[in-house]
């Protein structure tokens, strides 16, 4: 089935969610947050409304914050996101347990 827009057009405009998933979050100094672990989409609206970034090393220490999509900007020459927020911000935000609150995902 054709979609009615060509791969060069679809690959600029377009995100696949697994091109996102473990892309690099940097903050405002340009330290290193965390990575993009899922994003979250709006049933209704059909948008993206949120984006989980997983910080800390693979374990325990690992820890999930949500943040509001458009609290990212993308850095499309690094490949990468930025947050305006240092990870003392990041921390206020409402943390997410993945094996809690994805049992519907």
């Amino acid at each position: 089935m054709k979609s009615g827009i060509g791969e060069a057009d679809a690959a600029r405009r377009y995100l696949s969610t697994h091109r996102l998933e473990g892309t690099a979050v940097y903050d405002g100094c340009g330290c290193l947050l965390g990575s993009i672990f899922t994003i979250l989409i709006d049933r209704r609206s059909g948008q993206v409304a949120f984006a989980v970034v997983v910080c800390g090393s693979v374990g325990l220490d690992q820890r999930y914050y949500v943040l509001p999509w458009e609290a990212l900007h993308e850095d499309a020459r690094a490949g990468s996101y930025l947050v305006h927020a240092d990870r003392v911000a990041l921390e206020a935000v409402s943390e997410w347990l993945p094996n809690e609150a994805c049992a519907g995902c």
